[in-house]
């Protein structure tokens, strides 16, 4: 296990080494002068303002632009690591402060988006394995191919549309308490509860058919704990790296469902520095978007080790 551990560790690290890099590479081809950016927006100067080449040539020796682009990302990085991703060019504050206020309200989401995902898929994918060919699972079946195929956007507009505007059941943008966080968890849940449902579907079908079930049917075990028992455990083993990358694009997610339902998290942010040609902010979203990313899949494999003791232990029973 500790080997293992090293190996992804080390290789999620270089993944987000390499989102880094090319993130930093593909702001750097930007059109537009950062320092004119940097002059209008951090130094006051204002949009229209049109600053000297001398001004622009203190301003780019002030902030190293004159330097090589891999220098740029050296130091960059240095400073990354200590916590210090830059000034905002837009607000002049500390970017690292507007990443971590940001932050705790996409955790939130996407932890209860997440935790909704894994409670329903499983429960609604082995209850669908149970009554294979039977109306339950036709009907679960065919709501997780709809819900699969519907666009997150669309499918918060809809719900957007009848618990806001129609019901008034719950606000329609906003953070702040509870109720609003219910459509945006919905909408970031819903499109994963029906894929992961499907996956646990096909993976407890396959189980079902294993010959230690045929075993402990033919001991008489009840069915409701042989499935709880023996065919869960067993079938979320395969399982548990697709519920790592589900919900690890739940950060993805929350960008588009952020700015739909006007959440101040990270996803927001990350849009509106965009429009904003925030440089040192998208660079910052992009690498805690990456780390966290690769945090998540490295505890769903961990994860998966547990459950199944064959690959803890090297393929040894």
């Amino acid at each position: 296990m500790p080997s293992y551990l090293f190996k992804r560790v080390s290789m999620a690290l270089f993944s987000v080494l390499l989102v880094t890099s090319l993130t930093f590479s593909l702001l750097s081809l930007m059109p537009g002068n950062t320092a004119v950016v940097i002059i209008q927006e951090v130094l006051g100067g204002g949009i229209g303002y049109v600053p000297t080449a001398s001004e622009i040539a203190k301003v780019r020796e002030m902030y190293s632009l004159n330097e090589p682009l891999y220098l740029r990302y050296v130091h960059w990085l240095g400073n990354a690591l200590r916590g210090n991703f830059g000034i905002s060019y837009v607000t002049g504050m500390p970017v690292s402060d507007e990443i971590w206020t940001r932050l705790k309200t996409t955790i939130i989401l996407a932890t209860i988006s997440g935790i909704l995902t894994i409670i329903f898929a499983t429960a609604a994918g082995l209850y669908s394995a149970s009554k294979r060919g039977y109306v339950q699972d036709k009907v679960l079946t065919f709501f997780s191919g709809l819900f699969v195929s519907i666009p997150e956007f669309l499918l918060g507009l809809i719900l957007m549309l009848v618990f806001s505007l129609k019901i008034n059941l719950f606000p329609v943008s906003g953070w702040g308490s509870p109720a609003h966080m219910v459509l945006p968890a919905l909408t970031l849940a819903m499109g994963r509860m029906a894929f992961t449902t499907r996956i646990v579907r096909a993976s407890a079908l396959d189980v079902m058919e294993k010959e230690y079930i045929t075993t402990a049917r033919a001991k008489g075990l009840k069915e409701n704990y042989i499935l709880t028992h023996h065919v869960l455990k067993n079938a979320l083993i395969p399982v548990m790296p697709y519920m790592g990358l589900e919900i690890g694009s739940l950060l993805s997610g929350s960008m588009i469902v952020g700015t739909l339902f006007s959440i101040p998290g990270l996803g927001q942010l990350l849009v509106n520095s965009i429009t904003a040609r925030d440089m040192p902010v998208i660079q910052a979203c992009a690498a805690v978007i990456a780390l966290m990313y690769a945090t998540v899949n490295i505890l769903a494999d961990v994860f998966t080790r547990i459950l199944d003791p064959r690959i803890r232990f090297g393929g040894q029973k």
